[in-house]
């Protein structure tokens, strides 16, 4: 397969291309600026900021006829030119719910060589609507989509730059369940859980800061309460032998839960 597809991050909706992509472009560049001073041969060249990658190509969608259009309707796929194209339109602009476009990712083929992780459709231009049949259906369209790589908003303190992404808690959600959207590790929740000593327990709306994972991925989960935190390890410690001590007397080689005295 060397289709392309469209995948809707928000909805989890995929929108498959029909043919491969046509005249298939990335743009990736950065801004800079020049000086110069008295007598010198070159400019000085400064780098300002990156710019923004974007891809682009040339699309088709193709009225089906005969057995292909029996087998993809079985399949449960939209074979409508003109209903796929909607769905293209829609995603590129403004979700009334998510007060925003819908965030995508693209792909082409199996392997995926030509790939934007997370973007938005910044335009479709240059819509040709081609070839009528005799209902007056549109049987061809073509398009050119042009995708903006999109990241997320990273908040600056003085103590962390250039390294938070801001998480703004919604219904359900706990710290391990934040690690294991951010980095795949739900473990790393207790390391975000004492970076936030104030917010032991997250709630609907409160903004959590999370990390790049170069800037936490060296700290080691251990207890740090004070039954616990010298409990464990090859040094023998008062508080590892009241442990092991605990589960002789039980006659048990581990627990369920802990019981908390008043």
């Amino acid at each position: 397969m060397k289709n392309w597809v469209l995948y809707n991050l928000d909805t989890e909706e995929s929108l498959n291309g029909q043919f491969e992509p046509g005249n298939l472009t990335e743009d990736v560049g950065s801004e800079y600026a020049e000086n110069w001073a008295l007598n010198r041969r070159y400019a000085i060249t400064q780098f300002i900021h990156g710019k923004t990658e974007t891809l682009s190509f040339e699309g088709q969608f193709f009225l089906q006829y005969g057995l292909e259009l029996i087998k993809l309707t079985k399949m449960g796929e939209n074979v409508d030119p003109i209903k796929q194209l909607n769905i293209l339109k829609q995603w590129a602009r403004r979700d009334m719910a998510l007060r925003r476009p819908p965030l995508l990712s693209f792909w082409v083929g199996d392997e995926a060589d030509v790939t934007m992780p997370e973007c938005v459709i910044e335009g479709i231009s240059g819509i040709n609507y081609r070839n009528f049949v005799s209902s007056g259906k549109i049987k061809d369209v073509t398009f050119t989509v042009t995708l903006r790589r999109w990241f997320p908003w990273l908040q600056e303190s003085e103590t962390v730059k250039h390294e938070t992404y801001q998480h703004s808690v919604k219904q359900g959600e706990y710290y391990e369940l934040l690690a294991q959207y951010q980095y795949k590790d739900p473990m790393m929740g207790d390391v975000i859980r004492k970076r936030n000593p104030t917010m032991p327990n997250v709630q609907i709306g409160d903004k959590v800061p999370l990390p790049e994972f170069s800037k936490i991925r060296k700290t080691v989960v251990q207890p740090t309460s004070v039954p616990l935190k010298t409990a464990f390890g090859a040094q023998q410690t008062s508080q590892k032998a009241l442990r092991v001590r605990s589960f002789d007397n039980r006659n048990v080689v581990h627990y369920s839960h802990v019981v908390l005295e008043y």
